[in-house]
């Protein structure tokens, strides 16, 4: 519904999307972008509510995500094209927003060919009847690219599905470009009504690196985690009342 590209200084603010019939917002090859205030609805399928792409210095605060896909999806290009070009999305702060959406309120991918790195993402939290998972990285053997220096601090809400999903194997896509995933780190979430914490998968060629989840508590969780060639650290995390290891 809007899309920059090529642009400098952008800003977006106060304006209230309706009807997308594919992804709302979605600056490409953009830098210093300021999003704030926004408010998106879900149009259906595919209506990601923000998809900042190949952008450097990304800020969204304040804003109300509503989606029929994914709120937040930070993307970087796709297979060829985006080992092409190779710019990567980074530098990106979320704060202050809320999400309502089917899969995640913050994804990296699928479309990470050109790498994704150093996000920040604070104070945020789910709305109405949640999201499917606070964060979502997903690639393949046929996308590569890398997503690393992720930080997620204090997520409130409810969550459907997994709460951290990481994936290496999305589509079922194959190819010689493995994926990378590594330095993930999330803080202080209080979620409820997840089916899983942690539904972790990378490659035996490429193992999942530094994945860590602190000072956090997990309630009415309905399932067991699922873990797969990845490095995962734990620390005063509770499940269901009960310390996690």
């Amino acid at each position: 519904m809007l899309e920059m590209n090529l642009c400098t200084r952008v800003r977006l603010q106060g304006v209230t999307l309706a009807g997308a019939p594919f992804w709302q917002i979605h600056p490409t090859l953009c830098t210093d972008v300021t999003i704030e205030e926004i408010t998106t609805s879900d149009s259906g399928p595919n209506s990601d509510a923000c998809d900042p792409e190949s952008c450097d210095r990304v800020v969204i605060r304040r804003c109300t995500l509503a989606s029929g896909d994914d709120d937040i999806a930070l993307k970087s290009g796709r297979d060829e094209d985006g080992r092409r070009l190779s710019v990567p999305c980074r530098n990106v702060v979320i704060v202050g927003c809320q999400a309502e959406g089917r899969y995640g309120f913050l994804n990296c991918g699928s479309e990470q060919t050109g790498g994704i790195e150093n996000v920040y993402a604070f104070a945020n939290r789910s709305f109405g009847a949640g999201v499917g998972h606070v964060l979502w990285v997903k690639s393949n053997p046929r996308r590569g690219g890398w997503t690393r220096n992720v930080n997620l601090s204090g997520f409130s809400g409810h969550i459907r599905f997994a709460v951290v999903a990481l994936t290496m194997g999305y589509a079922g896509q194959s190819g010689s470009s493995r994926p990378v995933f590594e330095n993930i780190h999330l803080d202080r979430l209080t979620v409820d009504g997840a089916q899983a914490v942690l539904d972790v998968e990378g490659l035996p060629a490429s193992r999942i690196r530094d994945l860590a989840i602190s000072d956090s508590t997990f309630t009415d969780v309905l399932g067991s985690d699922r873990v797969r060639y990845a490095d995962v650290a734990l620390r005063d995390v509770a499940i269901n009342g009960q310390p996690m290891r």
